[in-house]
């Protein structure tokens, strides 16, 4: 990083610094977000004004990992289908299959499963034809995770175990990491599969830290906490949980901070620690009101019933069931309204692109009705003029 960002001060200003800047975002994008935001942006300054596209195509991939860890997909997809615009004007079929997925994880972000569905299969063929193994493997990756979702735990790791096999002779690659993480995620629904996942995150751990990777460290740390809580074993969930706890807090990760503060709930509750472990409940359930994170505060009012009935607290335990409850059927309801959301959405962009389609079929026929009515004048203007010209003649000939 210190070698890079002394170069990026004394290069000059063309496509090989934009270049720079975008490793610079690429590195530090994974280890403190905020930093590699005012290189994303010197890319796309400097991009635009060399007129440079392949570098807006590397500021809309990075630039749109930072907007949608902040909570903010709406305006990545806004950005992408600009630089999608642009791919399919260019006809470059590359650009084209990798803005169509990160447009897909856009709308996974969004929990829009199915619309992420459609550019992802929009984007599958297009690198299956030019052979792009590792774009592959990240896109198989992803259906992966947006079935588990779907709860299809057969499809999920069916394209999980497509993207391992990619990266099977790379043990050291970066984006194995990832790869096998999200195996480990699909594999975590099969209780009977704990000694396989725990193997596999614990190479994606070493992978992990042999890249310095702190943002992937996270997401290991809780899994392996999850299959450590599976297992009852309370002093390694203590150790990943606290872990993982430290990053979150470092890259201000309010869901992983709830999810981790209940697992040490869990690992208290085994120790009979009654108190200890609604202290950490309660910890968590702050943050979840205070980001309003519906899940999280209903896993949190459940461990709260839960801890009230192990002490036969039963007051206590109506009360926290009763609000459990009530955010469970919030929490349908919401997915209800956003599948609606979802569809309605679609409807209204299907009928615009039928306007569009019909406004250009009409404007194709009035231009070949107008193309037919300038030709008739053209041969009728021709014809006159050959009359004329053989009238001439003839008169010219009598003469």
């Amino acid at each position: 990083m210190d070698s890079l960002l002394q170069l990026a001060a004394v290069a000059p200003q063309d496509t090989n610094l934009a270049k720079l800047y975008f490793d610079i975002g690429e590195i530090y994008l994974f280890i403190d977000p905020q930093k590699a935001k005012p290189y994303y942006l010197k890319l796309d300054t400097l991009s635009k004004w060399l007129n440079w596209n392949e570098g807006r195509y590397l500021f809309a991939a990075g630039y749109t990992d930072i907007l949608n860890w902040k909570g903010l997909p709406d305006s990545s997809i806004v950005i992408l289908q600009q630089v999608l615009a642009l791919a399919k004007e260019e006809n470059n079929e590359l650009q084209i299959a990798k803005i169509l997925t990160y447009i897909g994880n856009c709308y996974n972000y969004k929990q829009w499963l199915e619309t992420a569905l459609e550019y992802y299969y929009e984007a599958l063929p297009i690198l299956e034809k030019l052979n792009e193994n590792y774009r592959l493997a990240h896109l198989y990756s992803f259906l992966g995770g947006v079935y588990d979702r779907l709860e299809m735990p057969n499809k999920s790791l069916e394209y999980c175990e497509k993207a391992v096999q990619i990266f099977e002779n790379k043990p050291d690659d970066k984006m194995r990491l990832q790869i096998l993480n999200n195996y480990a995620f699909a594999l975590l629904s099969d209780h009977s599969q704990a000694e396989k996942t725990e193997e596999i995150l614990l190479e994606a751990l070493r992978i992990c830290n042999l890249h310095n990777d702190r943002y992937h460290l996270m997401s290991i740390y809780c899994n392996l906490g999850e299959i450590a809580q599976r297992k009852c074993d309370v002093v390694k969930l203590d150790l990943y949980a606290k872990k993982a706890l430290e990053i979150a807090i470092e890259f201000g990760d309010a869901g992983a901070y709830c999810i981790l503060n209940r697992g040490l709930s869990y690992s208290e509750r085994l120790k009979g620690n009654m108190n200890k472990s609604e202290e950490y409940v309660r910890e968590a359930l702050e943050t979840a009101i205070e980001y309003d994170l519906s899940f999280e505060k209903m896993k949190c009012y459940y461990d709260l019933a839960t801890l009230s009935a192990a002490r036969h607290d039963f007051k206590n335990f109506n009360f926290y069931s009763v609000i459990y409850d009530s955010i469970s059927k919030a929490i349908t309801f919401e997915k209800t309204q956003l599948y609606a959301e979802e569809l309605e959405t679609k409807y209204e962009t299907e009928k615009k692109q039928l306007e569009i389609e019909r406004q250009k079929t009409i404007i194709e026929k009035q231009n070949l009705q107008r193309g037919i009515f300038i030709g008739g004048i053209a041969i009728c203007v021709a014809v006159l003029a050959l009359l004329f010209f053989l009238l001439r003649l003839r008169i010219r000939h009598n003469k």
